[in-house]
C-alpha cells in the first residue's frame, strides 16, 4: 500500500473474531446505504489505519456513532437474531464459493479475485467483463 498509494498500514491485531463487526455491518446497512457505507469505511479505517481491534464492542460503538447511528441502539441490535442469520447466510455462501480469505471480490457473479490486487489488475478485469458483455473479444 505504501509503494502503490502512499498509505501506511497499521493493522489491528491478528486472530480476532470479526463476526461482531460483520453483524454490525448488517445493522448499519438496515439503516440505509449511506450509513452502511460509512460504517464499512469506519471499520476498515479503524482496523487497517488506526490498528484498533474491531472485535471490541466499544470500538464498534464508536464507529457506529461516527456513521450516524445511536451507539447504544446499535450495540443492542448486535444481538438481534435476524442480523446474525444474515451473516451466517453470507458465510455459507463464501464457503460454497471457495472463498477462504479477504479481501475477496466477485465480479459479475463469476469472476473471483482473491487477495489485494493493484488497481490496474482490477481495471483490466472490469474491461474484459465489459467487453464480453458487449460481444467484443479481448485478449
Amino acid at each position: 500500500m505504501r509503494e502503490h498509494y502512499g498509505v501506511e498500514l497499521n493493522s489491528g491485531p491478528w486472530g480476532i473474531n470479526s463476526r461482531r463487526a460483520l453483524v454490525g455491518a448488517k445493522v448499519a446497512e438496515a439503516q440505509g446505504e449511506a450509513i452502511g457505507e460509512a460504517y464499512h469505511r469506519g471499520v476498515l479505517h479503524a482496523y487497517w489505519l488506526e490498528g484498533r481491534s474491531i472485535d471490541d464492542l466499544d470500538v464498534l460503538k464508536d464507529i457506529a456513532g461516527a456513521a450516524g447511528m445511536d451507539a447504544e441502539a446499535f450495540a443492542l441490535a448486535l444481538d438481534d437474531p435476524q442480523y446474525n442469520q444474515a451473516v451466517s447466510v453470507d458465510v455459507a455462501l463464501a464457503y460454497r464459493l471457495g472463498i477462504q480469505g479477504v479481501p475477496a471480490l466477485i465480479f459479475d457473479r463469476q469472476y473471483y479475485v482473491s487477495g489485494w490486487q493493484p488497481s490496474n489488475v482490477l481495471r483490466d478485469l472490469v474491461d474484459q467483463i465489459t467487453a464480453q458483455q458487449s460481444g467484443e473479444h479481448r485478449d
